[in-house]
């Protein structure tokens, strides 16, 4: 996913069901320091996303019964 030659990269990206009840959100912003999700219509934190990759990959994990709706805080150097 890093390099370009990735075929799909939104089967890997975006949020996806790991678990019932768990979502994980994956993305990547090269570049950027940390990442929070907030919640799509108001400034509520729903984690923290982790570094995966030193390339600008980050994975977060947090609890929805529903696929939810997210925006990304980023922060850059």
């Amino acid at each position: 996913l890093v390099g370009p030659e990735h075929g799909d990269p939104f089967a890997v990206l975006g949020p996806h069901q790991v678990a019932a009840g768990t979502w994980e959100v994956r993305a990547f912003f090269p570049g950027a320091q940390a990442i929070t999700l907030i919640g799509w219509h108001d400034d509520t934190v729903l984690g923290t996303m982790e570094r995966a990759h030193a390339e600008g990959f980050f994975v977060g994990r947090f609890p929805s019964k529903e696929r939810p709706g997210y925006r990304f805080r980023i922060e850059y150097p």
